[in-house]
This record gives C-alpha cells, structure tokens and sequence, in this order.
C-alpha cells in the first residue's frame, strides 16, 4: 500500500500544499519553511527523511516521487502533502 492510500490513525491528518507556477525550481525544503514558519529547517529535514512529506506530481510519468531529499526541486502543480499528528489537549 502506497503512502497516499494508506489509512491515517485516528491522530494523524493530511495537510496538502500546491506549488505555483512562480515557485517552480525551489527547494522543498524552503517550500516548507515559507510554510512552517515556527519549524527549524532541521526539523523540516527530520519529516522530510522520515517519510511524512510526499509529492505528487501530475506532470509525470510516475504520480508519486520516491525518496525524497531537503534538496529536491519542486515543480509548478505539484502537490507537497505533509503527514502531521494531533497532539493530546493538555488536562
């Protein structure tokens, strides 16, 4: 089961962002920094390594990338979708 199939846990959700024509050739990791703005780009690393970002890519053969690197260079309409968990509400 591929990563944009699988079943998300009751405390994990989908965030998806879209990248415009003017962002084509930025590096994911400064797409998601634009973004994430109270992230470290070390932190924007560790997700990114640790398979909790993907990216589709319809202007491709293949939907979904593999592997991906902070360095990777996104295109105008791909889709970067970030997997974040829900922390508990404090008692």
């Amino acid at each position: 089961m591929s990563d944009m199939t699988k079943t998300l846990k009751s405390n994990e959700y989908r965030v998806t962002h879209s990248v415009g024509a003017n962002q084509s050739g930025i590096r994911l990791d400064r797409f998601l920094m634009d973004r994430y703005q109270r992230r470290s780009r070390e932190q924007l690393k560790k997700a990114i390594d640790s398979g909790a970002v993907t990216i589709i890519r319809k202007n491709a053969k293949h939907l979904a990338i593999g592997k991906l690197k902070a360095s990777f260079a996104l295109q105008a309409g791909d889709i970067v979708q970030v997997l974040s968990r829900r922390s508990p509400e404090p008692e």
